[in-house]
């Protein structure tokens, strides 16, 4: 990595989107999400291109962090379906010196799923010319990976298929020294960005963009490690053209409306063909070759300004301000799992966010509606001035474009004959405001019975009490204090992104660095943290709640935050958003996260782990802190998931029956074979037998009929029901049976239906028969 880590890569072992692996051969940011790497760097010289040959097989990367998902070379079966490869990033003609060497790049961590012709075509004719010019007596550094996902898989679904394929050669002259002190402004480099699709050309040079463009496509930086001079003019190099790329050295105004103009000084802008105000394309006319202006277009927003030229798009350091747009205030009401009947404490959260791109003036007024069954007890938010009747709130102040103001906490008793669905609905207005389509919130709120019995089981699985802890901002990972027996637990463990270096709070930990500006954005800056739970063998665990959650945030931490899970090595999935109003030295208390309703954290099996991350964002300053706290000063734990584990048990299909209408397995009460639980008079047994609801009447489903002048029955049965004896028997004397079924016959025995019928005909005037059936269980 000479040129330095394009994407902060790292080798904690908990950073499953940029993974850092470094080999003789090769450097990767890999990742266990997409199943493939990021990036992969390498040097070549004609050193590295020998004689060893090519590996003939694939490898299984065992060197991958233990709950990575290890991609094998099987996953890959069915590629060829699709005209798609096995993609080499460092390729194996870069490391023929020795056989170990070549090997290594055949672990299946250095592959990606690669289009046939672009892999063969185009992308090993750029491969073979980088070849030659290290055979010519050049160094080459070179950086390459996949970018543009959108979610489309392979068929065993176990890697992501990119849109694009790309590679950035620096070609430096042989010298003394090492090549980073060799590398100038007037260095070669190649960057290539090609389709991965089957319908590339061959010639490389048809790909031809910048370093830059790359970064706009994948959030990279490259070159950091030289000179950022240096580093600028390489990452705006497009190979061959005729004159450099463009360069943006400042603008003017920073700030102003739509339909002002606005001068852009560079270089290069002769043949300008494009300017955009984050990304919406402006009117603009070219001055001379270091001047541009341009019109603030319709519809732009704060962002970057672009200059595209044919030989490459510059985008600007600093962001221009969009003014005199009207403010649109939007606002969202939600509320953490399901209410109880009967329960108190209940809590809505509302928030009025700026969508538009100009500050609001003026009062700002929220007033909520709510639902029958449902009255408020308090309103609360840092800033605004409230009122329990009616349920409203004002403020005076200004916020900002793409921000919000504090929440409102509205905290509700729920009557005892609540209806079971309700909606809460809340309304904000302000002074130029046109856009009236997000003025209204509804937030369907599901209301439930009390328990009646509740969960003995239900116990702390894990739990974490940040008192007396004094290292700035604790360890990562930070092992849990509470462990119940049978759960393996991955401690609190800081993203990447978060960072710990500087002064810390006492009994707390946390980071910094929460400064992104929403959930997709910070995932992507690995500004969260992150908590797991394994059951171990002959277990299985279900998460009721994240039933603590004591937090502290500095004034200028983040007030956003997203509760996510995530099962195995799959994909992360919103459990609940939260936010941070407290920003003071006591810290704040959220209410119970609920998990009980989320059917994958159910039940759970033996050694499948789960992973349970929170990311957070809008913290308004870099040094912006953000911890679990011990706010209740107690050694109760400060961070908390309840929930039960129990053994495995096998249940037969009649207990699975009965736990899934009765829930019990056992064979009393109204679960009992013999009882008969609705008006029918059918007992569960047969009910079971024929595969019927045992809590709802039903008519009897057995069929008689006459069939070739003999007595016949069809009936169904329950293909699950295979602990149980169906038995067709006749008599013909009701008042003396002699029931057997030695005078029957199976015309058909399926999991689904049974059918027999009498071998003795009823044809002959007077003869009478009759058929029962008989259901037993062992």
């Amino acid at each position: 990595m000479q040129l330095g880590n394009p994407s902060g890569a790292t080798m904690d072992t908990n950073n499953h989107n940029h993974y850092l692996i470094q080999r003789t051969v090769e450097a990767l940011d890999y990742s266990d999400t997409l199943g493939e790497p990021n990036w992969a760097s390498w040097d070549l010289t004609a050193a590295d291109i020998g004689n060893s040959g090519r590996s003939s097989d694939f490898f299984t990367d065992h060197s991958l962090p233990a709950d990575f998902y290890e991609v094998t070379t099987d996953d890959y079966n069915g590629v060829g379906n699709i005209n798609f490869n096995r993609g080499h990033m460092c390729p194996s003609e870069d490391r023929t010196d020795n056989t170990n060497d070549n090997d290594m790049v055949f672990l299946m961590s250095n592959i990606i799923p690669q289009a046939a012709t672009n892999n063969q075509g185009v992308w090993g004719n750029f491969e073979a010319y980088c070849q030659t010019q290290a055979k010519a007596g050049n160094e080459l550094l070179i950086t390459c990976g996949p970018s543009l996902f959108n979610n489309t898989f392979i068929p065993s679904g176990k890697a992501q298929i990119p849109q694009y394929t790309w590679k950035i050669a620096v070609i430096v002259p042989s010298g003394t020294g090492t090549a980073l002190s060799r590398i100038t402004a007037s260095t070669r480099v190649i960057s290539l960005k090609i389709p991965n699709s089957n319908n590339v050309t061959a010639n490389w040079s048809n790909y031809v963009t910048s370093a830059r463009q790359i970064e706009v496509d994948t959030g990279f930086t490259f070159f950091t490690a030289l000179p950022p001079d240096v580093a600028s003019t390489l990452r705006n190099e497009v190979d061959g053209s005729s004159s450099p790329a463009p360069l943006i050295n400042n603008f003017s105004p920073t700030s102003g409306a739509i339909g002002i103009a606005v001068t852009i000084n560079g270089t290069n802008f002769n043949a300008a063909t494009a300017v955009a105000f984050n990304g919406v394309a402006a009117q603009f006319t070219v001055n001379s070759a270091t001047q541009i202006t341009a019109i603030v277009p319709i519809g732009a927003s704060p962002g970057f300004i672009s200059v595209t030229t044919p030989n490459g798009t510059a985008v600007s350091s600093g962001t221009f301000t969009v003014t005199g747009i009207s403010p649109d205030l939007a606002i969202t009401s939600t509320h953490l799992g399901n209410f109880t009947q009967g329960a108190t404490a209940q809590t809505y959260t509302l928030t009025v966010t700026n969508r538009g791109t100009l500050a609001s003036s003026g009062t700002v007024s929220v007033t909520d509606t709510l639902p029958a069954g449902l009255t408020a007890t308090a309103i609360s938010g840092n800033g605004w001035t409230t009122s329990l009747s009616p349920l409203s709130c004002t403020r005076t102040d200004s916020v900002t474009a793409g921000s919000s103001f504090s929440p409102i906490i509205i905290t509700v008793d729920v009557a005892a004959n609540a209806p079971s669905l309700v909606t809460n609905i809340a309304t904000v207005s302000t002074t130029g405001d046109t856009n009236s389509a997000n003025d209204t919130a509804s937030d369907p709120t599901v209301i439930v019975p009390p328990s009646t019995g509740g969960n003995t089981n239900l116990v702390i699985l894990a739990g974490w009490n940040t008192r007396g802890l004094n290292v700035p901002f604790g360890p990562s990972p930070f092992a849990p204090t509470t462990n119940i027996a049978n759960i393996l637990v991955a401690g609190l463990t800081r993203g990447s992104g978060v960072v710990s270096n500087s002064s810390g709070a006492t009994n707390a930990w946390g980071g910094t660095t929460f400064n992104s500006t929403s959930s997709t954005d910070a995932i992507a800056a690995n500004e969260f943290c992150t908590f797991g739970l394994t059951a171990n063998s002959g277990f299985t665990v279900s998460y009721n709640a994240i039933s603590t959650f004591n937090y502290r945030r500095s004034g200028t931490g983040p007030t956003n935050g997203l509760v996510q899970y995530q099962i195995g090595s799959g994909a992360f999935n919103d459990i609940a958003s939260v936010n941070y109003p407290t920003n003071t030295s006591s810290g704040g208390t959220l209410p119970p996260i609920d998990l009980s309703t989320i059917t994958a954290l159910q039940n759970v099996p033996p050694d499948t782990s789960v992973t349970f991350r929170i990311v957070n964002w809008n913290a308004t300053g870099s040094g912006g802190t953000w911890y679990i706290y011990d706010s209740l000063s107690s050694s109760a734990p400060d961070l908390a998931i309840s929930g039960t584990i129990s053994p495995v048990v096998t249940l037969t299909p009649v207990e699975a029956w009965r736990l899934q209408y009765f829930g019990t397995t056992h064979d009393t009460g109204t679960a009992a074979d013999t009882a008969i639980a609705t008006s029918d008079g059918m007992a569960n047994l047969l009910k079971y037998a024929f595969g019927l609801d045992p809590t709802v009447p039903a008519t009897n489903p057995i069929v008689g009929d006459l069939s070739n002048g003999h007595l016949r029955i069809t009936l169904p049965k329950n293909p699950n029901a295979t602990d149980v004896t169906f038995t067709v028997e006749q008599t013909d004397d009701l008042a003396n049976p002699n029931w057997t079924n030695t005078g029957t016959m199976i015309d058909q025995n399926t999991s689904t239906l049974l059918q027999v019928h009498d071998t003795n005909s009823v044809s002959a005037p007077g003869t009478q028969g009759y058929l029962r059936l008989r259901v037993s269980r062992p």
